[in-house]
């Protein structure tokens, strides 16, 4: 799936509700219990998506994508690039390439 910075991953877009994710990665979310209340999110193998509104079941059904995490061994790119495979400097570069010049990288490069 393709990284889509300020927009979404793959499909799913910031703007999606807890019903599209699921047309998205399906009903079955990953099972392990991964430490802390996950009321707010949907979570899959190596994937957590955030929404803005929950209840003590789950994301509400008016819920829009808050944050997305990736962990390593989920299968994205970002610009064509694998972001497990480069250090954190090589992401603002490649991100900072594309437009999403971060704060911190501009100072980095101000000197």
């Amino acid at each position: 799936m393709e990284i889509k910075p300020s927009s979404g991953i793959g499909d799913v877009t910031l703007s999606s509700s807890p019903s599209e994710v699921k047309a998205v990665f399906g009903e079955k979310l990953w099972e392990e219990w991964m430490d802390g209340n996950l009321n707010d999110t949907l979570y899959y193998k190596n994937i957590i998506i955030f929404f803005d509104k929950c209840d003590a079941y789950g994301p509400l059904t008016n819920a829009k994508i808050a944050e997305i995490q990736i962990y390593k061994g989920f299968n994205a790119l970002l610009f064509g690039q694998n972001p497990f495979e480069m250090t954190a400097l090589e992401i603002q570069s490649l991100l900072a390439k594309n437009g999403f010049e971060s704060k911190w990288y501009k100072e980095l490069h101000a000197a």
